[in-house]
């Protein structure tokens, strides 16, 4: 498999390192504006074996006319249009980063011209392929005492809305497979989070009130906040009929706490027939481990990410809840 990957950035060399670490990878192209970040991932990557490893900057690279089966875009949100058109016709299957854009006008402007070209993209929200989150969808799905309506709360220190807010947005379409996700009310905060990519760079926190629906029928409400001025890393937890999963994302512990199944008591009978509190792990994988597995799964002709088309829902509801801030783009990464 020929992998190209455009940014050599932090971002990009996690790629990169799933990338490598991949038997069905044979060959590797990088590309970068900077000859500094090329230079710089050099370094990190240090020796490579059994891959092909090119390092080239954008216009040494736009003279060249290789093909690849998998193109990887690692560029920050300002430009991602411009890059995809440098590879667009060039690569199988392409995987952009999130956020697609700085404002939602960007991501249409994308997916018209991934319409015109009718190239075959994913995004990178990875949640959806973290085995941790997999199995939690299982889970809810599966146990009864989770049957009905529940209540989901997912409380963040300054994670930022665009930078990861997006991959829990995006979770809740994957959780629920609703028709519809409703912003009911929200809020942004004034205070910007700082960006490790550059100072041209912000990210955003506040929280918003979220109603999940299928059909007309309303089957969750969701509480998200991110607070802005906290280095928390926060936790996530589910409420149902009968049932409590809790989730401490700096631990990397889940706690589940399940009535009885046969139990008879009414629901103001609180905590009666509870079963001892069950202990797991719960684990953000690597973002190299995650490239690993996409890719794996590509060879096998699996699409385990979701399409560019199916990404529009989560970033249409992330604009609609940042715009509560009087703003159309953003200085997101």
């Amino acid at each position: 498999m020929r992998v190209l990957v455009i940014g050599s950035g932090r971002m990009g060399i996690r790629h990169i390192q799933g990338a490598l670490k991949s038997k069905f990878v044979n060959s590797l192209t990088i590309v970068d504006l900077s000859l500094e970040s090329l230079s710089n991932a050099r370094i990190a990557l240090g020796e490579t074996v059994g891959v092909d490893v090119v390092f080239l900057d954008v216009e040494s690279f736009s003279k060249t006319s290789s093909t690849f089966d998998v193109g990887i875009l690692a560029t920050t949100a300002g430009n991602r249009l411009r890059s995809l058109e440098l590879i667009g016709d060039r690569c199988s299957k392409i995987l952009i980063e999130k956020p697609l854009g700085q404002s939602f006008e960007s991501v249409l402007d994308i997916k018209e011209y991934i319409e015109l070209k009718k190239l075959n993209v994913f995004v990178n929200l990875n949640m959806r392929i973290t085995p941790s989150f997999v199995q939690l969808k299982k889970d809810l799905k599966n146990f009864t005492q989770f049957d009905g309506k529940y209540l989901v709360t997912i409380s963040l220190g300054a994670l930022g809305i665009g930078a990861n807010g997006i991959h829990f947005l995006d979770y809740l379409f994957f959780l629920f497979d609703p028709d519809e996700i409703r912003l009911n009310t929200g809020y942004v905060d004034e205070v910007l989070i700082p960006s490790g990519r550059g100072s041209q760079f912000n990210d955003y926190g506040g929280w918003c009130l979220l109603d999940v629906y299928k059909g007309n029928t309303l089957i969750s409400t969701v509480f998200v906040s991110i607070a802005s001025t906290s280095s928390v890393f926060g936790s996530m937890d589910f409420v149902g009929a009968h049932g409590r999963i809790s989730i401490d994302f700096a631990t990397s512990e889940r706690k589940d706490y399940l009535r009885k199944p046969t139990s008879e008591l009414p629901v103001y009978r609180y905590h009666g027939d509870y079963e001892s509190p069950v202990l797991s792990e719960f684990i953000f994988d690597d973002l190299a481990d995650l490239t690993h597995s996409w890719i794996t799964d590509l060879a096998r002709n699996i699409d385990s990410l979701p399409t560019f088309e199916e990404s529009i829902p989560c970033h249409k509801l992330m604009f609609e809840w940042l715009s509560l801030g009087n703003n159309k783009n953003f200085s997101i990464t």
